[in-house]
């Protein structure tokens, strides 16, 4: 399961009005998101970018955990 699939709906919300004033940085999110299945796998540039849409500072914050 990908990331984005696990992102929280509040943040995927976020994110949606966030693509008004900053597509870049969405686009680089989203694909990130979808090409990593590890919070620990992103990029520094990736959390920096989150933080700054979703004013969090800890990236597990904006996913939902399934336990396998």
């Amino acid at each position: 399961m990908k990331l984005i699939d696990r992102l929280k709906p509040e943040f995927r919300e976020k994110l949606e009005e966030a693509n008004i004033y900053y597509p870049n940085t969405v686009n680089c999110i989203c694909d990130e998101l979808e090409s990593k299945k590890f919070v620990l796998n992103l990029s520094y540039e990736c959390v920096l970018n989150m933080n700054m849409i979703f004013r969090r500072d800890n990236p597990f914050f904006y996913f939902i955990f399934v336990s396998y």
